[in-house]
């Protein structure tokens, strides 16, 4: 065998080895997650979308209104308005009270964009986690924040919290991309029009509910994540809630459920869409805000679940510990951009503790319903009940006393279309679409097809 031959095989035979101890090299599992880089999920826009109005009246003239759930194209706007109504309010401006009177006469006047909140977060809670300047704004407001109405055709706001309405003598930099966008939709006709109670009955209440009621009642199947998940998804789920590579996490296979652990860390999939994380490492003594607490608690959901669409926030409250600041957040659920009750034990989606800063436990039902087209703009056939004519089949028990209808429905506080899980044991799942209607308090949900109460009397439920 000539020199060159052999030299050529000694180094295939090398190069070939090589390979072999690479190959070897990297099946040995990595030594930890904590070396790696993040997974890139975005809690942004989790936060955005959460902090956001939960529907937006347009009134385009004093008798045309419209609402809309889905307000992807108009929150942007105001958000990025925002930004300088908060940094230029000075001191010597004021933030005008109105009666609830003079409140529905400014309204009644002209072009408005109203954007409805959920009333959870204290307005200087919420400003500060949009990052917005605090200092000087949200000493005049106070309160929990329900609304913020922009006027398309004079320099006023107003906030609307559970303390009454407040009237700032200016308005956003972005009025006119608002007005372009108000403009668009009112020129297509593409959209449901809706009246008030003020209009329709000459009752001081500014409930809106559609002239003609075209909300299909058709019901949306609903699928339990975790019981279609395969083994890979699985162990991805376990090594991203546990920060630890999959092959030094233990594995505990039970009848109806999955358990991973790792040191004091502890992830529990259930059968029946219910996901329980837990850490019992002691939280340091690091002291927090709501504020920061919620920030962490939404990038911890984002992070780990993957999810940053089809949730609301429907509780955040301080609990009491021993071990610091502790904070509660429950979440809920959104289909078609409207809201879904549940009429089981666990009325939440998603449940999440933090003490000092630290997660210590989540509970997350993954479940996720079937994404329907939903057609919310053109005024066709009568298909449900309206929710005057829902309330009026039900006056006996909403109204005890004898009141008339017109008497009822200036107790309302708001209606809103919504679905309830009605938590059918086994089988496969839907969503009823139902109206959600709060008087004096007091939440019913009711079918809108045939109008009974499915649920009824609850109070404080979001």
């Amino acid at each position: 065998m000539n020199e060159r031959l052999k030299t050529f095989l000694l180094w295939t035979l090398s190069f070939l080895l090589l390979i072999q101890v690479r190959a070897i090299w990297f099946q040995l599992p990595e030594p930890s997650l904590k070396a790696r880089a993040p997974e890139n999920f975005e809690s942004s826009q989790l936060k955005e979308d959460l902090l956001g109005p939960k529907k937006i009246l347009i009134h385009f003239s004093p008798k045309d209104h419209t609402v809309l759930y889905k307000t992807k194209d108009y929150w942007p706007i105001v958000r990025r308005g925002l930004d300088g109504v908060y940094g230029s309010f000075k001191d010597s401006l004021e933030a005008d009270s109105l009666s609830e009177d003079d409140y529905i006469q400014k309204i009644d006047q002209g072009r408005v964009v109203s954007l409805c909140f959920s009333g959870v977060l204290d307005h200087g809670n919420w400003a500060q986690l949009l990052g917005l300047d605090v200092s000087h704004l949200t000493k005049r407001i106070q309160g929990k924040l329900l609304g913020l109405d922009v006027f398309l055709d004079e320099d006023t706001l107003i906030f609307t919290t559970d303390q009454g309405h407040f009237l700032l003598p200016m308005t956003i930099h972005t009025l006119g991309d608002l007005k372009g966008k108000v403009g668009q939709m009112y020129d297509s006709r593409r959209y449901r029009n809706y009246t008030s109670f003020y209009e329709k009955y000459g009752i001081k209440n500014l409930s809106y509910v559609p002239r003609i009621n075209t909300q299909p009642p058709q019901s949306i199947p609903l699928e339990n994540k975790l019981r279609t998940l395969d083994s890979s998804v699985e162990s991805n789920l376990a090594r991203r809630f546990l920060r630890e590579n999959i092959d030094y996490i233990r594995e505990i296979t039970e009848k109806n459920a999955v358990t991973y652990v790792y040191d004091q860390k502890v992830l529990r999939l259930n059968n029946n869409g219910w996901l329980n994380y837990s850490d019992g490492e002691k939280p340091g003594s690091y002291e927090t805000s709501l504020v920061q607490s919620l920030d962490t608690a939404l990038d911890f959901i984002t992070t780990r679940t993957g999810t940053s669409e089809a949730l609301y926030l429907k509780e955040a409250k301080e609990v009491p510990s021993d071990q610091g600041s502790s904070y509660l957040f429950s979440f809920g659920m959104e289909t078609n951009h409207r809201r879904v009750y549940r009429l089981g034990k666990e009325n939440y989606q998603a449940r999440i503790l933090l003490t000092n800063n630290k997660v210590q436990k989540l509970d997350f039902l993954y479940q996720r319903p079937e994404e329907t087209d939903f057609n919310e703009s053109i005024d066709t056939t009568k298909e449900s009940l309206s929710p005057e004519d829902t309330i009026e089949k039900n006056l006996g028990i909403l109204s005890p006393g004898g009141e008339s209808l017109e008497e009822t429905l200036t107790k309302v506080d708001f209606i809103d279309a919504a679905y309830v899980d009605l938590e059918k044991p086994g089988g496969h799942e839907n969503l009823k679409p139902v109206w959600c209607i709060s008087i004096q308090g007091r939440l019913y949900l009711m079918d809108m097809k045939t109008g009974a109460i499915l649920m009824g009397g609850e109070n404080g439920l979001v």
